[in-house]
């Protein structure tokens, strides 16, 4: 079973890759020569997301089937330390349906990104700012595949990915408190550790408010890139606390006597372009108020005009 999770983890971080990293010569400039790689493809992510341009669109609210501890869902299971990330696996019900998405899918797998200073370590930005951290929470599409390995092959959008904006709060984050204190122990790449013991809710690594997103189509952050994700980021970023941070910050990206050894920060991939695309937003941003007061306004002289008219 452990086997079969931990391949999961694999296919979604790297699909059919060679090695890739995240600077130098095997860097996000270069992923795009990789043999097979969607990379330089024109529909990828991450992208910046300019909420003056998103266009507002009325989704219906996300239904979390397993996602809380109350109910009879799924469970972590493992925690791995894969050289790009950690990885924690999700095994059993968790099935996310509603929020304008096309099919079920069931959540396969979580992992962050971060940076090394606080202006940076997301991979989606908002108006060009950076937050220090992003969490993602990878689902496949059930009613089609099996696991997500085979629907990354079966192409399409196949993939949903929920995006959380992570920053540094005062408090510590009780919520990620389980996983996050379980980091010492996959210090090195592939170093895995079992969650079993310690169970915790999918749901309360959300924000509160998870009926304000951004959607859009895009691709896997890492190589091959494949354009198969429906991407949701959520408007609202969760706190987490320095201390949390610098756990991460603390893991490494290489095994354990590796004489290049050093610490595995700076793990996202850049923005891309849009290319056309259209962002959508759950909920009414500015630019979406102004032109609703703009038209209201332009009714209401037009009303008075005729009036006067007459």
């Amino acid at each position: 079973m452990y086997r079969t999770i931990i391949f999961v983890i694999l296919s979604v971080a790297c699909v059919e890759s060679a090695e890739w990293a995240y600077s130098g010569e095997t860097g996000p400039n270069h992923w795009a020569d990789m043999e097979g790689s969607f990379c330089g493809d024109s529909s990828q992510s991450p992208i910046d997301i300019v909420p003056n341009d998103a266009v507002y669109r009325e989704f219906e609210e996300f239904t979390m089937q397993g996602y809380n501890l109350e109910e009879d869902g799924g469970s972590p299971t493992l925690l791995t330390n894969n050289g790009h990330t950690a990885v924690v696996a999700l095994e059993g019900e968790y099935k996310l349906t509603g929020g304008g998405l096309p099919s079920t899918f069931t959540a396969a797998q979580f992992h962050l990104h971060w940076g090394s200073q606080l202006d940076r370590g997301s991979e989606h930005t908002v108006s060009e700012k950076s937050y220090p951290a992003e969490l993602h929470i990878v689902h496949f599409d059930s009613n089609k595949y099996a696991d997500t390995g085979s629907a990354i092959a079966g192409g399409g959008l196949s993939l949903a990915v929920l995006g959380v904006f992570l920053e540094v709060g005062e408090n510590e984050n009780s919520n990620y408190k389980p996983f996050i204190d379980m980091l010492e122990a996959v210090s090195y790449k592939d170093d895995v550790v079992s969650l079993e013991n310690d169970t915790f809710s999918v749901q309360d690594l959300l924000p509160n408010d998870v009926k304000s997103f951004f959607r859009y189509n895009g691709s896997l952050t890492t190589p091959q890139c494949n354009e198969v994700v429906i991407w949701t980021v959520f408007n609202e970023a969760v706190k987490i606390s320095a201390s949390q941070l610098e756990a991460l910050r603390g893991l490494h990206e290489y095994e354990d006597g590796d004489e290049n050894q050093h610490h595995l920060v700076d793990n996202y991939r850049p923005v891309q372009n849009l290319n056309n695309r259209v962002v959508y937003s759950s909920f009414e941003t500015s630019s979406a108020s102004v032109s609703r007061f703009s038209m209201l306004l332009f009714v209401i002289c037009s009303i008075v005009l005729v009036t006067q008219l007459s």
